[in-house]
């Protein structure tokens, strides 16, 4: 058994121990350890909070405890102490969840998550509640779990059953569970309660073929007069450009009808093509805007942070502000972003014909902004040497990031379609110490991806062929 006391001294006498080497500038990451799902994502009493898989014992996935920071401006993160861990005898783990204010207190809800070895050889998974009035300490509800093993309708799995994420409309809360049939087909199960504490099984969003063998994370909200989930299926089979990691992010649109727990199910996409990026969980702010954050990273793939033994592996995506468009999902880096730019270089109308090229060294912590309109190709090339770089190429209609020949950390191509078919192309790249964020075509497609590169500087060069770009800006990122 793990406690708080336990973790935080564990914290505070081994951070210094971190290699700094491929820390991020403006991305949250855990001070020590592994980082995995947000969760509980919030802004209470003024602070932006975002809590997180955390295991800060080593730099690889163990016993689940929730790590805590604030913020407020969602960019520069201060560490608290650990929220949770897996301090009683109905848990080994403390998994994902999410928050809700009541009675201007701050509840947590998470799967208590006990391992087959410490339960007689059988997994369970049962929902919790934590419960705070300062923001920063959580006591546990003395007759945990609010929702068990029981409350599983039948057909359900037994074992798994996770992720918990509350919210509150139309005078009742409502919490969707992470799920699968006994089949393997993932599903989301819906639970209604008065008061947090009492819950009942209301009804089942699926089985559906794209929630892979297991729904996972869920997250329902309204969202530009419609009803979304975000949800993380588990191996989801690949189709062309999408859904090609061991496990995928999918958005759903439709109408959640709060009498029946029905879901109608209007479209279905994946939200982000490149190799990082799950397990997003979302917030409305005080300004009403929906804000969403992910794990950037993945399962089923070694992470260089700890095969070099830095002592850390997990970071988050850059906030994103979500609108809905018909039932296409955008995504834009919030504005504070823009308060993180320095020493911009600015050039404008660059015709490409084969042997007009670009070319410049820039910081790894830095935005491009490009938008232009392309006949047959433009390149980017970021490289440290003529064997070590990376690329992002411009065709007519698709925008392509190739990592394959970065020496460090090669992973295969990704790429995203134009949704309107068009030769015309807008991309806002996101580069920080071991990331990349490129939000293509105004925010319909993107791609995030870890990147690892030995120096400080890439030298950017580009080219193209019958192409025009229009504008090309270029900015530095601090948080200093």
């Amino acid at each position: 058994m793990f406690t708080l006391q336990q973790a935080n001294e564990y914290i505070k006498n081994n951070k210094s121990d971190v290699n700094l080497k491929y820390r991020l500038n403006y991305h949250m990451m855990p001070t020590v350890g592994w980082m995995n799902d947000p969760n509980g994502l919030i802004q209470y009493k003024g602070d932006y909070h975002l809590f997180y898989q955390y295991y800060p014992y080593d730099a690889v996935w163990g016993p689940m405890h929730w790590g805590h920071a604030i913020s407020k401006d969602l960019l520069k993160w201060t560490d608290q102490e650990v929220a949770l861990a897996p301090d009683q005898s109905y848990e080994s783990g403390c998994f994902s969840g999410g928050a809700i204010v009541k009675d201007d207190g701050l509840y947590l809800m998470y799967t208590s998550h006990i391992e087959a070895a410490d339960n007689d050889g059988v997994q369970k998974q049962t929902q919790s509640i934590a419960v705070s009035h300062d923001g920063k300490t959580f006591a546990k509800y003395a007759n945990n779990p609010v929702i068990s093993e029981s409350e599983i309708p039948e057909g359900a799995s037994k074992v798994d059953f996770r992720d918990p994420n509350p919210f509150y409309r139309d005078g009742n809360y409502y919490v969707l569970v992470g799920s699968k049939t006994e089949q393997e087909i993932g599903q989301l199960l819906v639970y209604q309660s008065k008061d947090l504490i009492n819950w009942e099984y209301l009804n089942t969003v699926g089985p559906h073929p794209m929630f892979g063998i297991m729904g996972e994370c869920p997250d329902l909200f309204h969202l530009d007069g419609k009803d979304v989930i975000l949800m993380s299926s588990i191996q989801l089979e690949s189709d062309d450009n999408k859904y090609r990691n061991v496990n995928s992010c999918i958005y759903i649109v439709g109408e959640f009808d709060t009498k029946t727990g029905s879901f109608e199910i209007e479209f279905i996409d994946e939200i982000d093509t490149g190799h990082d990026f799950y397990a997003p969980q979302t917030l409305e702010d005080e300004q009403g805007r929906r804000i969403m954050i992910g794990w950037m990273e993945m399962w089923g793939k070694d992470h260089l942070t700890h095969k070099l033994n830095h002592k850390w592996t997990g970071a988050m995506t850059l906030p994103r502000v979500l609108k809905l468009e018909g039932s296409q999902l955008i995504q834009q880096p919030i504005l504070e972003a823009s308060k993180l730019r320095v020493n911009a270089k600015v050039f404008n109308n660059i015709e490409f014909n084969g042997e007009t090229s670009i070319a410049f060294l820039m910081n790894k912590c830095s935005e491009l902004v490009l938008k232009g309109r392309v006949e047959k190709e433009v390149v980017l090339m970021f490289s440290q040497a003529e064997d070590d770089f990376f690329t992002i190429k411009i065709n007519a209609n698709q925008v392509m990031l190739d990592t394959m020949t970065s020496q460090l950390y090669p992973q295969e191509p990704r790429w995203v379609y134009s949704p309107a078919n068009t030769e015309d192309f807008d991309l806002r790249i996101y580069l920080d110490q071991s990331s990349i964020e490129i939000f293509a075509y105004e925010g319909k497609r993107l791609l995030t991806t870890r990147i690892y590169f030995e120096h400080e500087t890439y030298s950017l060069e580009i080219t193209g062929e019958q192409s025009t770009l229009e504008i090309l800006e270029y900015f530095e990122l601090s948080l200093e």
